[in-house]
């Protein structure tokens, strides 16, 4: 199974996409040590982003992520603080769903507490 995980990244302090990517990337390293095929936009470029002076913006990404979860087996969205007003969580649940690619959101609160489930 290869699972595509959203979260809300953009933002004008630099500090709150640190955060965001920091969230993400936890949650990423849950599935890969579970054996899992992950793939965050987050995870996988915020360092570029960062090192080579890139868009942080979901334009500049928007037909990578398309092209990466067009791929996926499922779409699964980590409801960090701002994911209901991100345009690119929007734009990726749209796109799910345009293709059928079931979507599963997950709460941040509730990793500690829940086994990881595929």
């Amino acid at each position: 199974m290869f699972i595509y995980i959203a979260s809300p990244y953009s933002h004008e302090t630099a500090e709150i996409r640190q955060e965001r990517f920091e969230a993400v990337t936890r949650e990423v390293s849950r599935y890969l040590k579970a054996g899992v095929t992950v793939y965050s936009p987050i995870t996988h470029c915020h360092e570029l982003a960062n090192r080579y002076c890139l868009p942080t913006d979901f334009e500049f990404w928007q037909v990578h992520n398309e092209n990466m979860l067009a791929a996926a087996d499922a779409l699964y969205v980590l409801t960090l603080t701002g994911w209901r007003h991100s345009k690119g969580v929007a734009a990726e649940m749209h796109f799910a769903r345009s293709r059928e690619i079931p979507i599963m959101l997950i709460h941040p609160e509730e990793l500690e507490c829940h086994p990881l489930s595929v």
